[in-house]
């Protein structure tokens, strides 16, 4: 007997599986039939009736928005038709980006009805079973309450996986974003289909028969994730976060189903597959995990949007929020449990400590509007900036004399969204506190909350040191993972449940997933040191250490460090014994001998923060960069152009076709899943090639920490992969760009942000020295990426090198910052032939620090200071003579140097120093960004080649023409 923590009405499922497959995935392949392949899959699906147009024609119209009412359908007269053959012309538009669609090469395609056979095939295959494999029925044998959620789900995500890697159709990767509608392919028939399943079924569940956004949010963030010693700390907290949003999105797929989150995309998610895969029987999903780079991020946000029946908005949300603390509470009560088995002991107070902290912790914010319709005109018009409302309202006005006028919930969407968005913002300002103050020792962490300790007897004493302290000198005692803990280090139950999650989660719980490599999560000692280390592996050194010979040597090396300070513990990073401490001791000095120490510079990593510009507004639909031309199909784009066409729609479109496209709920769900992609693809394919670890990738909010070496590489690359459009990731993990014609193939065909004037995403590093406290470092890191955002104005970067002794050094450019024009500089080239800031930024960085390419000298570099007055007064007279001057300063400095490089250097030095004054055209005179490109162009220069950094290219674009 399975236990399904499901909806339990099997007619709820089935009826929204009907109004879900109203259209079939193969609808656009071939328009006419389409109702009938419906019904045979439906029938394949074991014999699920038909849909009732009744029950899903009104969310049909909804979820289509604007799109399709002002579009002219098929007719014999080609001057009023509007249909679009999508196998004739196979086109693929993006709903965000204003960059051109993509063709698809398609070879000799099966007909419809060999498709649609097909498809049945591998559904009944999965349903059924197979050649002796048991399908999904089987699991549910005679629990139908069980089974019918499970098929619906499979739907919704399984069966675009098994048509791509079965390659129907020769479609491939195109599977995942088969158009919903052949005439303005910007978004897929599941997205479609999805929110259609969803509207209807909060009409059926709401006496009102209407359906409401509600946004949830989760705080506070910053405050959990940010409190933390050590980087597994950081990640931990992360993850926890990532998963208490889990838990409350996991209430809405239980009760209504996944197709009702619109934000974030739940198609690929790690938390959400291994859901499916547990309770649904769908074990390709929970298989997939295991090989995925993503599978041990964090990738929840903290903030979810979804869809719910008009009237139950609050009881929702308290049911949502109970989700969420029930998942809390019972995670503390398992850390509670294992320190008493540990400690060998009960103590009334500590549980009475974990029952207060763990309560009062987490804030819950939400905020909930039905879809406003046209009575709400007013209204919007007098709460919302027009920005958000102009556009909607001027296509509804300017539809009035076609056929079917736009109106309704699906016009006014985007207001809807922008509305409730605005709400929640507002709602938040005001903080509802329910924390008290805590008495005795605060935590090392946490330092608002108590620490924990064991009730208090008659003459102990209240205050004692950390080494006397009852509680946790018997818990370190017994604990034997010392690495964990320094010997001063007290936490509260907050900070205790972070620190020990690793060790409490079971296998079978949600974060068993993420906890499955905890051990080998590195510290700052050993991310600082990746590239020594890879020296080390190249050289086989390392031959005779264990299998975990990284964190023993970071930890020798953190041990031995000359500037050790006393407060830091030898335990920092991993236990280490006497044997291999002596094979560590041999290996750091056959290193030496062999001319390649540990030098200052290998003891520096970096943090890397990102997060896309103006996301709130794209989501609101106001920084769409695509139009009504480049959303449409290029073919009836065209036709609706000709004068020959029907007057009244040729006259809409005129004055229509270039203006921004308007948000409509399909739109929305593709930018979900767009931002879903990048953040569980992308991302990660980019981190791990270049020798990082990823801590969280939440849609466009980033973290991960690199060796300094690499840091602002994969900051630019993942720059570039979120403004590409179309990004194909095939079968064996390799991710391409996409453009102009392309040839569908197995795997996935998915989507980026793409381009657009405020389409971007903003980063802040720091490099900072390994035993700089992490807390403080992450705090530096969110302001440099504040100053990228506020500063330097957005698309851009703040770079800060943090030297332990001589403070920070900062270097602000947008991605694709010009030099200044007024030096009058000659082409700087550069190997992306952009020539701009950053990448002169990396040319002095090879020339100052990378050895055999080293064309000025390094002492020049801070010598230049000492020249300021000189400099100044160059910039303010005569700029275009600057280059010319530090051309000469070079020569001086390396006789022995070619002059075309000298000079060529010479420009760029003068690109970085003499630069614009953000918000001011003044010029202002800046030498740090030498002294930090000379520190990573030497990091550079010594990072051995380990051939993964050209195994995913998102940079360049395949076109097959």
């Amino acid at each position: 007997m399975n236990i399904s923590r499901f909806r339990s009405e099997p007619d709820y499922w089935d009826q929204k599986l009907a109004n879900y497959l109203h259209d079939p995935p193969d609808k656009a392949l071939r328009i006419p039939g389409h109702e009938e392949r419906s019904r045979e899959l439906l029938e394949a699906l074991g014999g699920l009736p038909s849909p009732d147009k009744n029950c899903y024609q009104r969310a049909d119209q909804i979820a289509a928005g604007m799109d399709r009412t002002q579009l002219p359908g098929y007719s014999p007269d080609e001057t009023k038709n509007g249909a679009v053959d999508f196998l004739r012309a196979p086109v693929l538009t993006h709903p965000v980006s204003r960059q051109d669609s993509i063709i698809l090469k398609l070879g000799q395609v099966p007909s419809a009805d060999d498709i649609s056979e097909d498809i049945r095939r591998i559904v009944l295959e999965d349903i059924d079973g197979h050649s002796g494999r048991p399908g999904l029925s089987d699991r549910f044998q005679n629990d139908r309450a069980a089974f019918a959620p499970a098929r619906f789900h499979y739907v919704h995500h399984v069966l675009r996986e098994r048509l791509a890697s079965h390659n129907v159709a020769g479609l491939g990767g195109v599977w995942h974003r088969i158009p919903a509608d052949t005439r303005i392919p910007d978004h897929s028939i599941w997205q479609h289909c999805a929110l259609v399943s969803a509207l209807s079924s909060c009409f059926q569940l709401s006496d009102q028969k209407k359906a409401s956004l509600l946004v949830f949010n989760i705080t506070p963030v910053q405050d959990f994730i940010g409190r933390a010693r050590k980087l597994r700390d950081f990640w931990t907290g992360s993850l926890i976060l990532s998963w208490l949003a889990f838990e409350g999105i996991r209430y809405i797929v239980y009760t209504l189903g996944s197709d009702h989150i619109l934000y974030p995309s739940l198609i690929g998610q790690p938390l959400v597959n291994w859901l499916l895969g547990e309770e649904c029987g769908l074990t390709c999903l929970k298989e997939a995990e295991s090989t995925r780079d993503s599978a041990g991020v964090a990738s929840f946000p903290n903030k979810f949007v979804c869809l719910v029946p008009t009237g139950q908005e609050g009881k929702t949300a308290e049911a949502i929020g109970a989700a969420i603390r029930r998942a809390w509470l019972d995670l503390g009560q398992e850390t509670l449990s294992h320190i008493e088995t540990v400690v060998g002991r009960k103590d009334a107070y500590l549980k009475e400590q974990f029952d207060r902290q763990m309560a009062s912790y987490w804030e819950f914010h939400w905020a909930a509007c039905p879809l406003l319709d046209d009575a709400s005109r007013d209204t919007v018009q007098v709460l919302l900036h027009k920005a958000i409302w102009q556009g909607p309202l001027d296509f509804i006005e300017a539809s009035k004399e076609l056929p079917h006028a736009a109106k309704g919930e699906g016009a006014f969407y985007g207001v809807t969204h922008a509305l409730v968005q605005g709400h929640m913002a507002a709602g938040k300002i005001r903080r509802n506190d329910c924390r008290r103050e805590e008495p005795g020792i605060k935590c090392n962490l946490h330092g608002d909350i108590e620490s924990l300790r064991f009730s208090w007897k008659d003459g102990d004493d209240q205050n004692p040191r950390p080494a006397n302290d009852p509680f946790w000198s018997a818990f370190k005692k017994a604990w034997h993972a010392t690495s964990d803990f320094k010997t001063s280090e007290r936490l509260s139950a907050v900070a205790m449940v972070k620190r020990l999650a690793y060790r409490v989660a079971a296998p079978d719980h949600p974060l068993g997933l993420f906890f499955r490599q905890s051990e080998g999560f590195p510290s700052s000692t050993e991310m600082a040191l990746v590239d020594w280390l890879d020296r080390v592996e190249q050289g086989g050194l390392n031959r005779d250490l264990s299998r975990d010979w990284r964190k023993k040597l970071a930890q020798y090396l953190h041990e031995t460090e000359s500037e050790r300070r006393e407060s830091e513990e030898s335990n920092e990073i991993t236990e280490i014994g006497s044997g291999e401490r002596t094979l560590c001791k041999r290996v750091v000095e056959a290193m030496s001998k062999a001319g390649d120490p540990v030098l200052d510079e290998d003891r520096y990593y970096a943090i890397l923060l990102m997060d896309g510009d103006h996301m709130g507004r794209l989501v609101n639909g106001e920084t769409l960069a695509s139009t009504w031309r480049t959303a449409l199909h290029p073919g009836l784009a065209e036709r609706l152009g000709a004068v020959t066409f029907e007057e009244r729609y040729r006259v809409f479109w005129e004055k229509m076709m270039n203006r921004q496209r308007v948000l409509a709920p399909a739109v929305h769900a593709a930018i979900s899943e767009a931002l879903g992609d990048f953040a569980l693809w992308s991302v990660p394919l980019i981190i791990k090639k270049l020798g990082g670890q990823l801590i969280y990738a939440g849609g466009d909010d980033i973290c991960a920490v690199l060796p300094a070496s690499t840091a602002l590489q994969a900051a630019r690359e993942i720059a570039e992969a979120y403004s590409l459009g179309f990004i194909f990731l095939d079968d064996a993990g390799h991710a391409t760009a996409v453009s102009g014609a392309w040839e569908p193939a197995p795997g996935r065909l998915a989507l980026h942000l793409g381009q657009g004037e405020a389409i971007s995403i903003s980063a802040g590093i720091l490099i900072a020295h390994h035993k700089k406290p992490l807390s403080a470092a992450m705090r530096r890191a969110h302001e440099l990426l504040d100053q990228a955002k506020k500063k330097g104005g957005r698309n851009g970067l703040a770079l800060e090198l943090e030297k332990r002794a001589g403070g920070g050094r900062t270097f602000m450019a947008q991605w694709n910052e010009p030099p200044f024009e007024g030096l009058q500089l000659e082409q700087t080239g550069s190997p992306r032939g952009q020539g701009s800031l950053l990448d002169c930024f990396n040319a002095v960085g090879v020339a100052t620090g990378s050895p055999g390419k080293r064309s000025m000298s390094v002492s020049l570099a801070y010598r230049l200071d000492q020249l300021r007055p000189g400099l100044e007064a160059i910039i303010s007279h005569a700029p275009q003579e600057l280059a010319r001057f530090l051309a000469k300063q070079i020569e001086r400095s390396r006789t022995d140097g070619d002059r075309a490089v000298q000079d060529s250097v010479a420009q760029q030095v003068a690109a970085l120093i003499a630069r614009k004054h953000y918000g001011t055209k003044a010029l202002e005179l800046d030498t740090n960004s030498l002294i930090i490109a000379k520190f990573i162009g030497t990091r550079q220069g010594k990072r051995p080649n380990t051939g993964q950094e050209a195994s995913h290219d998102f940079g360049t674009a395949v076109d097959s023409h």
